[in-house]
């Protein structure tokens, strides 16, 4: 880069000395056009050296970069939309349990079906001597899809 400049500067101390001996007239109008020429050689003189493979591999090589990258992101976006369904499904879950006088947390896992995210598995943690838990696993059943082998209770401090 160095050396480009000091041709690029020394080129147009060259055109200047130039132009200010040359005498008026036809003589200073082609001393223009050669001094131009000069200088856009001093300042494309870097394209000769310019390596065109490279440039192309490095094209290739952004394109597949960036082709992960969208894919990476599309995977991230799904588990973030997955994680935002499974907590809407969680604070469902336990509102029904609150409806039911239970007084419970729920963790819920979800799959994809399609195009959407539905609950796959559903635990339930809470004291199970008081509320309707049998409502509670009909709600899970039947409004959210979650057979009984999928659901499961757990008494509140246990392991």
């Amino acid at each position: 880069m160095k050396q480009w400049l000091m041709g690029v500067i020394a080129a147009a101390i060259l055109c200047t000395i130039a132009q200010d001996l040359s005498p008026k007239g036809s003589v200073k109008q082609v001393g223009r056009l050669v001094c131009a020429m000069v200088l856009l050689c001093a300042v494309l003189s870097p394209i000769k050296t310019l390596d065109v493979a490279a440039g192309g591999q490095w094209l290739t090589d952004y394109r597949a970069t960036l082709a992960d990258s969208r894919v990476a992101l599309a995977e991230q976006g799904e588990e973030i939309q997955m994680a935002v369904i499974a907590e809407k499904y969680r604070a469902y879950i336990e509102s029904k349990g609150a409806q039911l006088g239970l007084d419970c947390q729920a963790r819920v896992d979800c799959r994809e079906e399609g195009e959407i995210y539905v609950p796959d598995r559903v635990e339930v943690t809470g004291d199970l001597a008081q509320g309707d838990w049998d409502g509670l696993r009909r709600c899970l059943e039947e409004e959210l899809g979650v057979p009984p082998e999928r659901q499961s209770f757990r008494e509140e401090g246990a392991p």
